[in-house]
């Protein structure tokens, strides 16, 4: 071995010997990738001569005595110059032919380490005064910033609770899922983390940009664990393989780039652009809009990044048989994207257990050291699995025990239904009796004396990463008042309810648990106190009390659950789930609403027209807090009226005078969100046409559409979301939505 030509310095043995103990074996493994790279990365002669140029120049070695002083310090020959010259243009073709097709996939997946937000939070260790506290943030009794400072008990409080601009990625992983999902301004209500009870709100996110500077940066990352992997394999002894010079022969570079000589032009060699828009359009659920582009891709080669969203394509389709084939390719590779999108493609077509198999196997990959999955990922995996490992989620929505109808929604100009994803059913109704035991600390119900967890409560969320409620039935077994004489005992039958603030999450996830109300006779057959208990770990809302009122035949009794001691309900009431979010609704959830619309006092003079034509449209232009206030829809409005619409605006009136309005219509628009909703609690659905304003594809509103059966619903994409003054606000496309609307009343 020499280090300086022609002087011997050590033998082999030596040297083996001081890489081992001076750590410098990694290095050795990697230098010797290196050289293998620039071996197989041809350049021009051309090309060599212009960058061993600018390395002289560079180096100011432009004299012939100073470069051969500059050789000889290094004990360099002109083989070795050519080498150093040109070693990065080599390593960074290498990476561009590599890796340029899978840099829109690492975007994806670090978005939470690229995308900041900033966010407030109030942590205080009594879960009642954390609902105190939240209660009097929902009714404007004080600002986030003043009980933050007055209550926090954490170091946020000296910054009137807010924390950031930071990363997404740097908050706990809990908080990481919630922000993800939250709109600017959102509250969330109190949850439990660890040991302490945290109000959330996201106050602003700054999404990330694939440019250049990210674009060189993520490639590098791709380039850095490639490297890593392919080091670590000879430092195990494991033979490498030969470089993927097949995917070097295939790719293309920047032309900046590129050699003088021109490039041959096939259809191999010339990547298909994948413009931004396209991307969008999919991702929001637009699949009429981005099928040009599908069609174009039919009988090419796809690159993966084309394929992950063809994949999106076909589940938003509702075809998920198409979707999951387009995936199977990128799991094969370990693409965290490709694992994710079979999971949710998977649940849309309730396939749970494949969902459940799907997150085991990427949990495996790791364990059997074929990836590496950042700690974001890892956690996704983990959660999924554990919610759909417990309680017999997966049995309980297997399709097997259901008899399913695919969603479908209609694009205005259309005359055949698009499909969507969900499902709807027609199912009889199904009381479950329990003597069960309630534990604050979990989150969860149990049957008394037993480890069986009640698959009823146990509601899935929309990801299916935890259950509505936040229940965590892992955290059970550690409850340490089983059997304990020191719970609180309920008499009388009862009724469990994860209550909600947000009235649209009311009508479907909080309802799904007050189905049981439909039988409420029948349960108060053998019971001499003639009243139902509505339990909820949260105070309800009088208006929300109201409408579970109405649904019930029976006095309720309502009861807030302790968060500090369990309770004991004897007569426990469920029902299997009526409702899971963007998946499914079956025809309990519709006959919950129309119990409530048939109980329901109706106020004097309700009866009548009051001026409201049979063309409505449910207005958002006079909310101004909460998510998504509008800017220009008043100048929808005027053009509406023109056309014979009664503009209404849901949250100044009663339920009493707006489900006669609704129940009379044959046409209902409005800007997707809560306010469509309520076409639940109409009598004619079946003659009812609904036309909503949307940016995104509205699983919800399709699902509650599909369950009441309208005439027609249609979906135009005419808005879309812009943050003004720090909010997130909803701006109408004023010529679509009246082209839109042309063409719905067309069909009347």
């Amino acid at each position: 071995i020499e280090l300086q030509p022609g002087t011997p310095f050590c033998s082999a043995d030596e040297l083996n010997r001081i890489a081992r103990q001076q750590g410098l074996c990694l290095a050795i493994a990697q230098a010797s990738i290196f050289d293998d790279i620039c071996r197989s990365m041809e350049l021009s002669n051309e090309r060599e001569a212009e960058l061993v140029a600018s390395y002289c120049l560079q180096n100011d070695l432009n004299q012939p005595e100073h470069l051969e002083e500059h050789l000889k310090r290094r004990g360099w020959q002109q083989q070795d110059l050519i080498y150093f010259a040109t070693k990065q243009e080599r390593l960074s073709r290498f990476q561009q032919l590599l890796f340029a097709e899978d840099v829109e996939l690492r975007f994806l997946a670090k978005k939470t380490d690229l995308d900041t937000i900033r966010y407030s939070l109030i942590r205080v260790r009594d879960g009642d005064l954390a609902f105190e506290l939240h209660q009097r943030l929902l009714e404007g009794e004080a600002s986030f910033e003043q009980l933050a400072a007055a209550f926090s008990e954490g170091p946020e409080r000296d910054h009137d609770g807010q924390l950031g601009p930071v990363p997404l990625s740097q908050a706990h992983p809990v908080v990481v899922e919630k922000l993800r999902i939250s709109h600017p301004g959102q509250l969330w209500e109190p949850f439990f983390l660890k040991d302490i009870w945290v109000i959330l709100r996201l106050d602003e996110w700054q999404g990330s940009r694939l440019d250049d500077l990210t674009r060189q940066d993520l490639l590098q990352d791709l380039f850095d664990d490639w490297l890593h992997q392919r080091a670590l394999q000879l430092l195990n002894g494991e033979q490498t393989g030969p470089l993927p010079m097949h995917r070097l022969s295939q790719g293309s570079i920047p032309v900046h780039q590129r050699d003088n000589e021109p490039a041959p032009q096939t259809e191999t060699s010339k990547p298909r652009p994948i413009q931004a828009d396209i991307a969008t359009l999919i991702n929001l659920g637009n699949c009429q809009a981005a099928l040009p582009w599908v069609e174009e891709l039919a009988g090419k080669e796809p690159s993966n990044f084309e394929r992950l969203l063809l994949s999106i394509f076909h589940r938003h389709r509702g075809d998920q048989v198409t979707a999951q084939q387009q995936l199977s390719t990128l799991i094969d590779s370990n693409i965290f994207d490709s694992y994710l999108s079979m999971i949710v493609s998977q649940c849309f077509a309730l396939n749970l257990e494949g969902a459940r198999r799907t997150a085991a196997r990427a949990l495996e990959q790791e364990i059997l050291k074929v990836t590496t999955w950042e700690n974001d990922q890892r956690g996704y995996f983990n959660e999924v699995f554990s919610t759909l490992q417990h309680a017999g989620a997966t049995e309980s929505f297997s399709k097997k025990q259901h008899n399913l109808k695919p969603c479908s929604y209609y694009t205005p100009n259309q005359h055949q239904p698009e499909p969507a994803p969900g499902f709807t059913e027609i199912c009889d109704l199904k009381i479950n009796k329990h003597d069960a035991v309630f534990n604050p600390n979990s989150g969860s119900w149990r049957e008394w004396n037993s480890e069986t967890l009640i698959n009823d409560l146990l509601h899935p969320s929309h990801d299916f990463r935890h259950f509505i409620g936040h229940s965590s039935p892992e955290l059970d077994r550690w409850d340490g008042n089983k059997g304990s004489e020191d719970l609180e005992e309920l008499d009388g039958p009862s009724i469990y309810i994860d209550f909600n603030p947000h009235f649209g999450h009311f009508i479907t996830h909080s309802c799904a648990f007050a189905v049981p109300l439909l039988a409420a006779q029948e349960l108060l057959e053998d019971h001499p106190r003639k009243s139902i208990n509505i339990l909820s770990t949260t105070p309800i809302s009088n208006w929300a009390r109201n409408l579970l009122q109405a649904a019930s035949s029976a006095p309720l009794n309502f009861i807030q659950i302790p968060s500090s001691h369990g309770v004991r309900a004897s007569q426990l009431i469920t029902t299997p789930s009526s409702w899971i979010e963007w998946h499914y609704c079956n025809s309990n959830h519709r006959a919950l609403f129309q119990a409530m619309a048939t109980n329901m006092q109706l106020e004097d003079g309700c009866q009548e027209r009051d001026g409201i034509q049979d063309k409505i449209y449910l207005s958002r232009s006079q909310i101004t807090e909460g998510l998504r206030t509008s800017i220009n829809e008043d100048v929808l409005e005027e053009e509406l009226s023109q056309r014979g619409f009664s503009i209404l605006h849901p949250q100044d009136m009663t339920l009493s005078k707006l489900i006669p309005a609704l129940s009379r219509a044959v046409l209902v628009a409005g800007p997707v969100g809560s306010a469509m909703h309520n076409i639940l609690f109409t009598k004619t659905q079946d003659r009812l046409t609904t036309l909503n304003f949307c940016h995104h594809l509205a699983n919800n509103v399709i699902l509650i559409e599909n369950i009441c059966h309208t005439k027609r619903n249609f979906h135009s994409f005419s808005t879309h979301e812009e943050i003004n003054q720090g909010k997130s606000c909803l701006r109408f496309d004023i010529d679509a939505c009246l082209d839109a609307t042309d063409a719905v009343l067309s069909t009347l």
